[in-house]
């Protein structure tokens, strides 16, 4: 396994962390004004639905917008989300917030806040734990007629010696296997999401749709941008194929666990794989902006969520010809049986998809040294921390680097990753935080260079990626798009 060495940049964090935020009740904007009384809002409900929160209010007539206050963040939510009623999700949500929403006029004038205290359901979604303990062996394609393409076989085992003796026997000369270790589980959190303080709110509201100016979505070129590009999400889910941000774009994928002709990737949708792929590809119709709408999403379902599950999703996404795979997912070194391993097997996936020209690009895990970030701080993450990967943190609409960030060596660029909209299943929106988010930005942006430059290749594009760098790590759109070599 190869790690890359030191390129200077600091941040990432690659799960989903989706939240609510806005106004205190009875406080003041960035303008030092309170509250218009002539501005009704109405009554806030929130209701527990599986590992999420739903939030729900009646219109308020004049609204332009919501805005939302969790006592960490500020965020405008535009009013066109609401139908006969207004929702909004909050998925793994902290363990307990005093959420408060305030209707705001075109005019920047508000109501007074509506408030509602919310609390976790449980232990936050995403890991999985290993209950069926297994080894995972990689074989060598060559082995079986095929030059580059890996194969993945799992190995039921119920003791630690049958563990460690299997790993040992796959190591002998001659056994064609690439890689040997248990199958640890792959999630969308490397651990709980950051707690939720209950000061005010600090800095100006921010729209959730931040990265538009950020990412300076007016300099793209094509019509539509990333026209023709395939982009396949790796996900512990499928993508809402009818939400109006992705009605056309999302085509039938493939579910690792599902047998032959049955899974496609858009059964069973999430939050999570949803709201990125409307990062990537949302349309004018819905309320997402994406950043590559003329891109076609291939979704990619890991099913259990186990490394082989990832492995072969990875495999699966490149045989289907896409061009860039974006994975809002990581594994990390885990002891099972008393076995501690780290998830090698990742990376001949990954070389595969490097041989074959598709991009790889991942977040890298929630674990940075922020309060309660969750996870071992700064910890390896995969397939992050891999050569062939480019590896995405994420930042506020402040410019300053999202707490849960962590400083680590792989980190290659810092993208919009906090308080971002996301369309969700049934066509409704929610908030989201994380590289998780950031990432999908950055596999965007590519698929709108590789529209314009097709003949550029995984290589190519990471040795162009440091002048596409601010000073501050962060992604400059302009200047990657002045790095491009000509046609």
């Amino acid at each position: 396994m190869r790690t890359r060495t030191q390129r200077g940049v600091a941040g990432a964090a690659t799960a989903v962390l989706l939240v609510t935020a806005g106004c205190t009740s009875g406080g003041s904007w960035s303008d030092g004004a309170g509250p218009d009384p002539s501005l009704p809002m109405s009554e806030v409900s929130a209701i527990t639905d599986g590992d999420v929160i739903r939030l729900s209010w009646a219109p308020v007539a004049d609204a332009d917008r919501y805005r939302f206050s969790d006592g960490a963040y500020t965020t405008d939510v535009p009013a066109t989300i609401c139908g006969e009623q207004c929702a909004l999700t909050i998925a793994d949500p902290p363990p307990r917030a005093q959420v408060a929403v305030s209707a705001v006029r075109a005019d920047g004038t508000f109501s007074a806040a509506a408030t509602t205290p919310v609390t976790a359901p449980g232990a936050p979604g995403g890991a999985v734990a290993v209950d069926e303990p297994a080894v995972l062996l990689v074989h060598n394609g060559a082995a079986y007629g095929e030059a580059v393409r890996p194969r993945v076989e799992v190995v039921p085992v119920d003791s630690a010696d049958a563990a460690q003796q299997l790993i040992d026997d796959a190591y002998r000369s001659g056994s064609g296997v690439l890689s040997a270790s248990l199958n640890l589980p792959a999630g969308q959190l490397a651990g709980p999401p950051p707690r939720l303080v209950s000061q005010p709110a600090a800095g100006p509201p921010a729209d959730a749709t931040w990265q538009v100016e950020a990412m300076r979505f007016d300099l793209r070129p094509g019509d539509p941008p990333g026209d023709g590009i395939v982009v396949a999400t790796i996900e512990g889910g499928g993508v809402a194929t009818e939400h109006p941000s992705l009605r056309g774009v999302v085509a039938d994928g493939h579910h690792v666990d599902a047998p032959a002709g049955e899974g496609n990737g858009v059964t069973d949708p999430t939050v999570h794989a949803t709201g990125v792929a409307s990062l990537i590809a949302g349309q004018p119709a819905g309320d997402v902006p994406g950043i590559a709408p003329g891109a076609r999403i291939h979704p990619v379902d890991i099913g259990d969520r186990r490394e082989s599950d990832l492995i072969e999703g990875i495999i699966a996404a490149v045989d289907a010809g896409a061009d860039i795979i974006n994975v809002s997912m990581a594994v990390e070194c885990r002891s099972v049986l008393g076995i501690t391993r780290c998830p090698d097997g990742i990376q001949a996936a990954t070389d595969y998809a490097e041989r074959e020209g598709v991009v790889v690009v991942a977040g890298a895990g929630n674990n940075g040294s922020g309060d309660q970030c969750g996870g071992e701080p700064n910890a390896d993450q995969w397939p992050a921390v891999l050569d062939t990967v480019i590896s995405v943190g994420a930042y506020e609409p402040t410019g300053v680097v999202w707490p849960c960030t962590p400083y680590r060596p792989d980190l290659d660029v810092l993208a919009p990753g906090v308080r971002l909209l996301l369309a969700e299943p049934g066509g409704g929106y929610a908030i989201g935080s994380g590289a998780s988010f950031a990432a999908p930005l950055v596999s965007g942006l590519i698929a709108v260079l590789l529209a314009e430059r097709p003949q550029l290749t995984p290589a190519e594009i990471r040795e162009l990626l440091p002048q596409w760098l601010r000073p501050n790590q962060e992604l400059d759109v302009a200047a990657a798009l002045t790095s491009l070599p000509p046609d």
